[in-house]
Formats: structure tokens, C-alpha cells, sequence
């Protein structure tokens, strides 16, 4: 019996997709696991796992190379969402052996980039398919059960507003630390530093936004920030602003827009893709730099977009924009919307593993070889910061409930998926 261990990032986006892929696999008879990401080490040992499934093609090199040496093969989907960027190619040192992507656009990107940069060091070129968009089985009617819309019992009409001004919240030497982080991983990217720009003019129009809503009668306002947010940030900002009519929930977005009468997002979030698909009435922050970083497909989404403050009174009279290329935006981006996408992912998964071939005998020798180096470079640079730092601990350590950034622990815990298994038995998916 093959065991497959999932490697989930965030868990109120990861995790559901994930543990339904899993569990159409464990029906097929493979063994499956999940733990938090960075948290494997402490599985490998006690499973043994035929698979590894990592949410993007990049990893640590090092663990990678490992994984290879002793015959753990190395699948990758993204289960945070499209990349949107006019620019958007990572830096793939080490190829996974499996990847699976929401849609054509970029399984034939990553096609080219894979034999332009393959090498004996990178290891042979992966199988690629298309699964469709992970996530939006979940919006189908099919999983409509699943969350639940919950009862108002006030006539008050629910507005929800997602965030995501993740970067706006870091200091100067933290942007310069993502940034060279980017550097190593990304190909190709957009200008990240106007990112930076533009998130942070969204972090002042959606604190001026939260302000008009606090003061409005009639409405019943949630409010969602980005995981990376930084959370105490938004608390002090609740604190000073006294948003008091205002609630936070740190939940899946899926029960969120589940009672979602109008869903105000920013700049090309996910979300206003997926209030649409929920026929929800759906707003977009956006700035003046939106234009040079985003596509315009997706810009073009929501049904009305808040440029400044002086747009809030428009909200509460905003109609449903007729999406013409909604349909057309759908295959293109995601591929399917049938809620088998889960089906598509287990089959590609299953019809690979039962076909693995062992990797051959010249790339054996590389790894092993670029292994070595990584691991002898890293032992090398812990030599220097002991010698030169008294504490070097790791930036993100978690304390109490937030990491040194102020992000919520997103962690998942032993047994979390089980909680979604017993859903889904009950469901007879």
C-alpha cells in the first residue's frame, strides 16, 4: 500500500482540497497524511512515504535532493490560487517528478522553461498535466452542503470585505529580506517593489473604507484579512480606528462568502472570483499601479472598482456587471467547473504512481553530487553565524498564537483532515 504525505501551508485555503484529493486516493487504497509545512521531517521517518506533495514547484533544494536519494517522489500543485502577475515564472533548481496545474496558460510556460533549463544537476523533466482549479470544486452545488449558509436573523444586509496588503505591513529591512528571497526564487516577476507601492495605497483606502462601513446602518460587516496579514497591525488599526461594528473571522473564505451579500475585495484576489461564481454582487481596491502588474482579464472582473474614497457612497447602488467572458475567463484560467476537478487531480496522481520508473543511474550521480554540495554549504554558513551571532533562531518562530511578522498560526494540526473525511463520508462523495 503506497503512502502519500500532503504538505499544507495555510490551512483554512489548503486544506480542504487538499484532504479531498486525499480522500479519493485513500478510497483507491493508498495510504494518506497530512502535517503543516517545514513540519515533514518529524513524518518521514515514522511513514516512510512513497510521495511527497508540496504546494509549489519550489522547496528546500536540500530536502528535495534527499527525498530523490531515497526514491520519494516529488508532486506539486498550487493550492494557493492563479498567479495574476503580467510576469509570473519561478526558479526551479530541482524538478519535481509530478506537476499539475490549474490550466494550459501555464503548463505550457513551465513546458518551455523546463527544456530550456534542464540539466544531469535539475534532474530529468517532470510529467505535467492539467487538473483545473483546485479550490472551486467547493463552490460547485455539489459541495454546497459543506458550508452551510447560516441564518439572519436581522435585516441587516451582510457585506464582507478580504484583504490582502501583506506587504504594507513590513518594515523596510523585512522588504528587503522577501526581496532577496524573490531573487533566488522567481524567474520572472513584476516590479516588486511597486507592489509594495500599491499595497500600501490599498492599506489607507481600506482603512477609509472600514471607517465608511463602521458608520453605516443597515449592514452586518465582516472582515477578512490576507493569512500573510499582519494581524496585531489590523488589531491596533480596529483599536484606533474604534471599528466596533466591524468582526473579524480568520475561517475558510467559502463560509464567509457563503452569507456574503456583497464581497469587497483588493487587487485581482481570488475571492472576487469566487463571489462571482457565487452569483454575490462583487467590488475590487484597486490602485493606479494595478494596471502595469496585473492582467486585465482580471482586473476586469468585478462588478464595480474603488479608486478613493470618493467612490464609497456608489457602493450600496452597485448592479451585477454582465461578465460576457466569464464563461470564456473560467476555461481559460481554470479549466473546469464541474466539481471533479478532485477527481482529475487523484486520477493523474494514481495512473502516475502506478507507473513510476526509478530515477535513472546518471541522474543518481548528479544529485547526489548537488546534494552533498547544499548540505556541506549550509553547515558551512551555520559555522559562520554561530562564530559571528549569538542567536540566529529562525525570523517566523511561532509565539503564542502570531509569528515575529504578527501572521496568525495557519498551521495544521495531527488529524485536522479527519474532520473533513467524515464530511465527506457523510456526503457519500
Amino acid at each position: 500500500m503506497k503512502k502519500i504525505l500532503f504538505l499544507i501551508d495555510i490551512k483554512s485555503r489548503d486544506l480542504p482540497s487538499s484532504s479531498l484529493i486525499g480522500y479519493e486516493l485513500k478510497k483507491r487504497g493508498y495510504k494518506v497524511f497530512f502535517c503543516a509545512l517545514h513540519e515533514e521531517d518529524q513524518f518521514l521517518k515514522k511513514i516512510k512515504p512513497n510521495c511527497i506533495v508540496i504546494n509549489k514547484p519550489i522547496y528546500s533544494d536540500e530536502k528535495i535532493l534527499k527525498w530523490k536519494l531515497l526514491g520519494i517522489k516529488i508532486i506539486s500543485f498550487d493550492t494557493e490560487g492563479n498567479p495574476q502577475d503580467k510576469f509570473c515564472l519561478y526558479k526551479i533548481k530541482i524538478f519535481p517528478d509530478l506537476l499539475i496545474y490549474w490550466n494550459k496558460i501555464e503548463k505550457l510556460k513551465y513546458e518551455k522553461y523546463f527544456k530550456l533549463k534542464n540539466s544531469l544537476f535539475t534532474g530529468p523533466i517532470p510529467k505535467t498535466f492539467v487538473g483545473g482549479g483546485i479550490r472551486i470544486d467547493f463552490f460547485h452545488k455539489k459541495f454546497q452542503k459543506i458550508f452551510l449558509k447560516q441564518k439572519n436573523n436581522s435585516n441587516k444586509k451582510i457585506i464582507t470585505v478580504a484583504s490582502s496588503t501583506q506587504e504594507a505591513h513590513l518594515s523596510n529591512r523585512q522588504v528587503n529580506k522577501i526581496y532577496q528571497s524573490r531573487q533566488k526564487t522567481m524567474d520572472q516577476s513584476v516590479n516588486y517593489f511597486k507592489i509594495i507601492k500599491m499595497m500600501k495605497n490599498n492599506l489607507n483606502l481600506n482603512v477609509q473604507l472600514l471607517e465608511y462601513l463602521n458608520k453605516q446602518k443597515g449592514y452586518k460587516v465582516y472582515f477578512k484579512p490576507h493569512p500573510n496579514e499582519n494581524m496585531k497591525q489590523w488589531k491596533k488599526i480596529f483599536k484606533l480606528k474604534k471599528l466596533n461594528n466591524i468582526k473579524f473571522f480568520k475561517g475558510n473564505i467559502n463560509y464567509l462568502l457563503s452569507n456574503s451579500e456583497l464581497h469587497i475585495a483588493n487587487s485581482v484576489c481570488t475571492t472576487t472570483f469566487e463571489a462571482k461564481l457565487m452569483g454575490i454582487k462583487s467590488i475590487e481596491v484597486q490602485s493606479k499601479f494595478c494596471s502595469s502588474l496585473w492582467k486585465k482579464d482580471h482586473l476586469n472582473l468585478p462588478d464595480f472598482v474603488i479608486k478613493s474614497k470618493n467612490d464609497f457612497n456608489r457602493i450600496k447602488n452597485i448592479k451585477k456587471k454582465r461578465n460576457s467572458f466569464f464563461n470564456s475567463y473560467i476555461d481559460k484560467y481554470y479549466s473546469f467547473f464541474d466539481g471533479k476537478n478532485y477527481i482529475r487531480y487523484a486520477n493523474i496522481i494514481d495512473n502516475y504512481l502506478s507507473k513510476e520508473e526509478n530515477l535513472e543511474n546518471k541522474y543518481i550521480f548528479f544529485t547526489l553530487i548537488n546534494f552533498l554540495f547544499l548540505n556541506f554549504k549550509r553547515h558551512l554558513r551555520h559555522k559562520i553565524l554561530n562564530f559571528f551571532v549569538i542567536n540566529h533562531n529562525q525570523n517566523n518562530q511561532i509565539k503564542g498564537n502570531y509569528d515575529s511578522r504578527g501572521r496568525f498560526d495557519h498551521r495544521i494540526k495531527n488529524n485536522d483532515e479527519k474532520k473533513y473525511f467524515k464530511i465527506f463520508k457523510k456526503l457519500k462523495i
